[in-house]
């Protein structure tokens, strides 16, 4: 098995557009991306950490302190502002609650 050169990885190990089968190996600190980023991601530049069309299936089975997008939100993320992060596995309840400009839980 051949192994990418480490040196030629980009900080964050971000998944390329020829890497679906391998991007489930790397750390599950990957942001991904939301339903309308995943056709969309192979023109981003490489900092930006996304989950590949492979994740889209198993990325619901990684920790819940990985920041993805819940399946309610897969439809309503993309009207959100690209600075919002997507919610947790933790939050999928709440998050829906939160305020769309500020992305985060209001006191």
């Amino acid at each position: 098995m051949n192994e990418l050169p480490t040196s030629a990885d980009p900080p964050g190990l971000v998944a390329t557009g020829h890497e679906p089968a391998t991007y489930k190996h790397r750390p599950p600190s990957v942001l991904v991306a939301t339903s309308h980023e995943r056709a969309t991601y192979k023109h981003r530049p490489p900092s930006v950490l996304v989950a590949t069309s492979h994740e889209r299936a198993t990325y619901k089975h990684r920790p819940p302190s990985v920041l993805v997008a819940t399946s309610h939100e897969r439809a309503t993320y993309k009207h959100r502002p690209p600075s919002v992060l997507v919610a947790t596995s933790h939050e999928r309840a709440t998050y829906k609650r939160r305020s769309p400009r500020l992305g985060r839980y209001r006191p």
